[in-house]
């Protein structure tokens, strides 16, 4: 079936790997395969050749027999037809088995890829336990010190005034490790315009500054 395409158009068709120093084993079994596919694909199209011309020449035999003229050249040339087709339908069948070998070597080295990956990303991802329990260690006494600092400044001060300081602080704590774990958790995102403070320290400043100034 002939299909129109525009010229000015995107190939999605798979291409040849792009030239790199460094190629990876599936961009070379990507490429091999490429390269087994095109001769088999030519060598295909020789072989219809081949077969349409033998078809021509075993035509012009009996047209010859049948108005009772020499066929000995018409035979030779049919001959030779036929050994070609025979050649090339050989060369097809091998080139066939070239092509699935490459084939086959290529879907094995995308999944020694794949599993590859998911070694590298599994190896990464262990790695990351001792930065979560030194994060969590230091938020565990980061907690603990605001919440002495808070509860100082409260009975100091008196409740009536500084009462809201650690319910304060603890709101916007939450507000903050919600931000900051977003990516992960995805959730706790909230537009920075809808803030009551741009920052954990603008809080803690903030309260602060109304303790200097009942001062």
């Amino acid at each position: 079936m002939n299909i129109l395409k525009n010229p000015f158009a995107k190939s999605t068709a798979p291409t040849d790997p792009p030239e790199t120093v460094l190629m990876t084993a599936t961009d070379k079994a990507w490429g091999a395969y490429i390269v087994a596919s095109r001769a088999w694909k030519t060598e295909t199209e020789k072989l219809a050749g081949a077969r349409s011309d033998l078809e021509q020449a075993t035509h012009t035999v009996g047209e010859h027999m049948a108005d009772g003229k020499d066929t000995s050249a018409a035979l030779v040339a049919m001959q030779a037809a036929q050994s070609l087709v025979t050649q090339r339908e050989s060369a097809v069948a091998i080139l066939l088995q070239r092509k699935q070998e490459a084939e086959a070597n290529w879907t094995h080295a995308k999944r020694q890829a794949a599993i590859e990956t998911v070694a590298e990303a599994c190896t990464r991802l262990r790695s990351l336990g001792p930065q979560w329990e030194a994060f969590l260690k230091e938020a565990s006494r980061l907690a603990h010190d605001t919440t002495e600092a808070a509860n100082t400044l409260r009975v100091a001060c008196g409740n009536e005034r500084f009462g809201f300081a650690l319910a304060e602080i603890r709101g916007q704590a939450d507000l903050f490790l919600g931000l900051s774990m977003c990516a992960l958790t995805g959730s706790g995102f909230i537009p920075e315009r809808l803030r009551k403070y741009r920052s954990m320290s603008e809080c803690l400043e903030s309260i602060s500054g109304a303790k200097d100034r009942a001062g």
